[in-house]
């Protein structure tokens, strides 16, 4: 499809009414696309039974665009863009869920913003015994509680500086005296409060671990000249929540691979392609799991490298009934004139080769750093010694 084509079909994109104005009024300020975005969210609930560890971590969706929506976030890779809030399956990295946020016009309730976005990802998997992983943005012991009366675990980071934070943990000399593999802990009702030393002390709080669970982990230290092999007790606490953490990132990794993400005039257009890509993988990560469940399904065969490049070219053929994917048309290429003083330019570089002509000739190694552009040939081009032009006459006979 021709480029100019394909924006003038763009500019006529759209998603809701733009003449509703009781929708505008209803889903504020991403009304052009609320209606994808409620969508998206509920095909991927309805399609796919996560396993039982799930993770709530936030997204930047890359975007400079003129909008009341934007963030900066100077910390992250993508420092600008849109923010959204991800429920994603820990092991397949599977978007279950997903918010954006529109900034400080949302009024938080009474216990927090980060309170009222894990409920509101999780409204679907509460009461059912899942198993919830997020970062020290999101933790807190009142959530943690209700996500306990809900029949749901969690388990994240925290800081020390944290409402209801136990103060026998807050003494920063234990961190300084501390060895690799050392822990202290704390239980406060249901909640168990963890710091673990590994290259760095850390804080964790969790309703679903108790503090004598451990796992072997192997560490390199500098011993004298020498480095040597360790071997440390890791808390089962952390093991479990670095590899339950992964379900978001996982997700990121694979639809950064492929995206559809263009640069657009406006700029809720962005979070439609976004939307498009959320769709795409997981549609690829739910034909990976079916075609694991049943292998001898002969519709569902693949070659071992079917990956995500191919299931987007099969999908294209399905959704437009093409029978095979169109080959890009070669671009024109004029016609080669060895004389033409358009296209056959000397330039200079700045390390220097043999001239063509010279080696040729009497094999001597006239050092020059003048090349033809077009033809990659190093040449003399001095009054006395004019390969170029001998060469390109040669070309023309």
């Amino acid at each position: 499809m021709p480029r100019d084509h394909f924006f003038a079909l763009l500019s006529f994109l759209s998603v809701g009414d733009p003449e509703d104005l009781a929708a505008a009024a209803s889903d504020g300020k991403t009304w052009r696309v609320s209606w994808l975005l409620r969508h998206i969210n509920q095909e991927s609930v309805n399609l796919f039974q996560p396993q039982r560890d799930l993770a709530v971590d936030e997204r930047m969706v890359k975007s400079k665009a003129r909008s009341g929506i934007r963030q900066y976030i100077r910390d992250k890779v993508t420092k600008f863009g849109y923010k959204l809030w991800v429920l994603a399956d820990s092991r397949t990295g599977y978007t279950l869920q997903f918010l954006v946020y529109t900034g400080k016009r949302e009024a938080p309730g009474p216990h927090g913003l980060a309170f009222d976005v894990v409920n509101k990802l999780c409204t679907v998997y509460l009461d059912q015994g899942y198993k919830i992983y997020m970062d020290n943005f999101y933790t807190s012991k009142r959530l943690f509680e209700h996500l306990l009366e809900r029949k749901t675990l969690a388990c994240g980071t925290t800081r020390k500086d944290r409402r209801c934070f136990p103060v026998e943990l807050k003494d920063s000399s234990w961190e300084r005296k501390a060895q690799r593999g050392d822990v202290r802990w704390i239980r406060d009702g249901n909640v168990l409060y963890m710091q673990s030393k590994d290259r760095r002390a850390v804080n964790l709080m969790s309703t679903m671990h108790t503090a004598n669970q451990h796992v072997p982990a192997k560490r390199r230290e500098k011993r004298g000249a020498q480095w040597a092999l360790r071997v440390i007790q890791k808390p089962l606490l952390v093991h479990e929540y670095n590899s339950g953490m992964l379900g978001v990132d996982k997700s990121d990794q694979i639809i950064a691979t492929y995206n559809v993400l263009r640069k657009c005039v406006r700029w809720w257009k962005t979070l439609f392609f976004h939307c498009v890509d959320i769709a795409c993988v997981n549609s690829f990560i739910l034909f990976q799991e079916h075609r694991k469940e049943n292998p001898a399904v002969p519709e569902l065969s693949r070659s071992t490298y079917f990956d995500q490049l191919a299931f987007r070219e099969e999908l294209i053929q399905q959704i437009f009934e093409y029978d095979e994917v169109a080959q890009a048309r070669a671009p024109f290429s004029p016609p080669f004139s060895p004389l033409d003083p358009v296209r056959h330019q000397p330039k200079r570089m700045k390390k220097s080769r043999n001239c063509k002509i010279c080696y040729e000739k009497t094999k001597a190694q006239n050092r020059t750093n003048v090349f033809c552009s077009t033809c990659n040939v190093s040449l003399c081009f001095l009054p006395s010694r004019d390969c170029f032009a001998e060469w390109h006459s040669r070309q023309r006979s």
